[in-house]
């Protein structure tokens, strides 16, 4: 919502700056063209300046509706659609009659060029482009004016180098947008190490206790198998603050060649249990058990074990669990998760990744998170693709060598 507000603020904005720019250099051309140059001491041609004052104030009208509708980003287009249409008027008044109805398009059509990096739209260029480029093919193959194609050959390097600034403009804003990104990211990762580490130790001492007492329990009530369960499930909480805890602690990561089909296989022991309880089918598919990468198998074992554990989460009724691992061209290895639980919506998806966000009535947003983390450390990336009611596949893609700085 916050980044639609502030798009159409900036649409508006440009809107705004186009309409002064577009009305004030018409005006001007009136002015100095059609009254003092051309009809100087000599009644002003009103059948021409009446229909072009209603036109404009049309438009103008039109214009203040749109912004009204929050749709300012319309107005460039209605502008070069109105132009269009009185350049193909000016193209019939031509044809028949040797001469131009309206003079007045060629420095119009610069004030449409100039707003193409500002406007930052190709999708407007496209339409200006093919209006323009039209217009003078149609004036110099169909019509004969010779004229038309010098002009052809000027608005199509003008044409060109608004097409080189807006292509750089969007460069820059697109980069500047990632570093905003990424930095947003960084702090949110800062915010989730900080009260992994607080919480972890707050939770460990309790724990510590609990499984303490808990075993003294077991020693006095030997055929109770419910302690016995109780001190797994303790153990099991246990790992989970100290791998959260190693994570918030920041430390290097100690990367070693490793066979990734033993380092998936590991992980998907851990998750045996889980697999048999749920009832799924595990379906292994490797090329390759001897490709081999440089990881850190900690780190990286526990980022597959939380997409392992989302994929296993999400199939509540039994289905089948895929892995898969294939090589990508020679220098990536690409290790494919695939349920066939419930999926995710298409609105949700975009989100997932983001700390704290889950879709889940007990989750706590951090799973994926950390996973990404983990595998952004080893230079790699996630990719997501899911449609609901079907299931999900989570592509972690990761290089074979690490370049380490």
């Amino acid at each position: 919502m916050k980044e639609n507000f502030i798009l159409f603020q900036e649409e508006k904005k440009n809107a705004h700056l186009f309409l002064w720019v577009f009305n004030i250099v018409w005006i001007s051309y009136e002015i100095v063209y059609s009254i003092i140059l051309k009809d100087s001491g000599s009644f002003v041609r009103l059948y021409v300046l009446i229909p072009k004052f209603v036109y404009g104030v049309g438009l103008i009208g039109f214009s203040v509706y749109l912004m009204k509708k929050k749709k300012a980003d319309r107005i460039k287009h209605v502008y070069l659609i109105a132009y269009m249409c009185a350049e193909s008027f000016n193209l019939y008044w031509y044809a028949m009659h040797s001469k131009v109805a309206f003079d007045d398009g060629n420095v119009l059509e610069f004030v449409f060029i100039f707003f193409v990096s500002i406007f930052m739209s190709k999708r407007y260029f496209l339409w200006l482009s093919s209006i323009i480029m039209g217009k003078y093919i149609m004036l110099f193959l169909v019509l004969g004016d010779k004229q038309a194609f010098m002009s052809l050959i000027m608005y199509s390097l003008l044409l060109f180098v608004s097409y080189l600034l807006l292509n750089r403009f969007s460069q820059y804003l697109s980069t500047i947008n990632d570093v905003m990104t990424a930095t947003r990211e960084s702090e949110k990762s800062m915010v989730i190490g900080k009260m992994a580490a607080s919480v972890g130790h707050e939770i460990r001492n309790p724990l510590s206790s609990l499984k303490g007492f808990t075993q003294l329990q077991k020693e006095k009530h030997a055929d109770d198998k419910t302690y016995e369960y109780m001190i797994d499930e303790i153990e099991h909480i246990n790992n989970m603050v100290s791998k959260l805890m190693a994570i918030a602690a920041c430390k290097r990561s100690i990367y070693s060649s490793q066979f990734i089909g033993e380092v998936v296989s590991s992980t998907m022991k851990e998750m045996e249990q889980d697999i048999k309880r749920k009832q799924l089918q595990l379906v292994y598919d490797t090329e390759s058990d001897q490709i081999k990468i440089e990881c850190d198998n900690r780190k990286l074992k526990e980022g597959f074990l939380y997409v392992l554990k989302n994929a296993i989460e999400s199939m509540e009724h039994g289905g089948t669990l895929w892995v898969q691992i294939k090589e990508q061209d020679e220098d990536y290895v690409i290790v494919s998760i695939i349920d066939s639980g419930c999926g995710i919506q298409e609105e949700n998806l975009s989100r997932i990744k983001e700390a704290f966000y889950t879709t889940k009535k007990d989750g706590i947003g951090l799973g994926l998170t950390v996973a990404r983390k983990l595998i952004e450390e080893h230079q790699g990336k996630i990719q997501i693709t899911s449609e609901r009611n079907v299931g999900t596949k989570v592509d972690i893609i990761l290089p074979k060598e690490q370049n380490e700085e």
